[in-house]
């Protein structure tokens, strides 16, 4: 039987005015494309728009790109690629770049080479651009998180419910539920919607510490997302953090002799 895999954690990038334009380059010339879709986009819906935008607007500069694009759960990566060579523009001078995430931190202040917005795409800004036929990130999108490990501990979704008790003063304890069991023809034997998932991940190096809680944490915390409890496996669910999770990053307990570090995440299940 093959070893557990590490689990990955892909969340949604909220894409808006500050973060909705496509630049890249054919040849010599350049072109730009803006985003139809608006609020949060999981990444690989959100590859697939633009590599569509693309292709719309190569078509009607006269050379006639098809692109693609795809997203990897295992590295948290998306590529995009055409049917001839072309540079993604990413400079610090363009305005509201997709693949960077815009182009100003919340202070106007324009990002530098090398930086990035919290909603990005795994693009970074630089000022050298690479022709090529496939470009591929070089950094997890925002919202993604996956550790070096397998979760050590898993409650695997038990049924819960909200549920309300009344005490008379003869003793008599009546159970109102306010949440009746959901069944789903797809996933049958599940634990429902509504329940609570606890997870423990040990081991955790300070870049997985870090991506979690600044690449997932910080935009995701308030978020649905995709939990694959395998990132080689494309089985996953919907889930939000709890409260708990939600207020703090965690990952505080430490190995006293090296740096690693451990901690529970708390997440509910909700509907897609």
């Amino acid at each position: 039987m093959p070893l557990s895999q590490p689990p990955a954690f892909v969340g949604q990038i909220n894409i808006t005015s500050n973060n909705n334009e496509i630049y890249w380059r054919e040849g010599v010339t350049d072109l730009s494309a803006t985003i139809s879709l608006d609020g949060l986009q999981y990444p690989d819906e959100l590859i697939s728009h633009i590599a569509s935008k693309m292709t719309t607007e190569s078509a009607a500069s006269g050379s006639s790109y098809t692109y693609t694009g795809s997203f990897s759960i295992e590295t948290g990566k998306v590529t995009i690629s055409a049917t001839g060579n072309f540079s993604i523009r990413n400079t610090t001078s363009l305005v509201g770049a997709v693949w960077s995430g815009g182009q100003q931190d919340s202070n106007g202040s324009s990002f530098a080479n090398e930086q990035y917005g919290p909603e990005h795409i795994g693009f970074p800004k630089e000022a050298i651009t690479t022709i090529a036929d496939t470009h591929t990130g070089p950094i997890p999108v925002a919202g993604y998180f996956s550790p070096n490990y397998p979760v050590y501990q898993d409650s695997e979704d038990p049924f819960d419910a909200a549920v309300a008790v009344a005490k008379s003063e003869g003793g008599t304890v009546k159970a109102y539920d306010f949440t009746p069991v959901y069944e789903d023809t797809n996933d049958f034997l599940s634990g429902g919607f509504n329940a609570t998932r606890r997870l423990f991940l040990g081991d955790m190096t300070d870049t997985n510490r870090i991506q979690y809680k600044v690449n997932f944490w910080r935009t995701n915390r308030a978020r649905p997302f995709r939990f694959y409890k395998q990132r080689t496996i494309a089985e996953f669910r919907v889930y939000q953090l709890q409260e708990q999770s939600a207020r703090n990053s965690g990952f505080t307990d430490r190995n006293p002799s090296i740096r690693r570090w451990s901690g529970e995440v708390l997440m509910t299940r909700v509907k897609t």
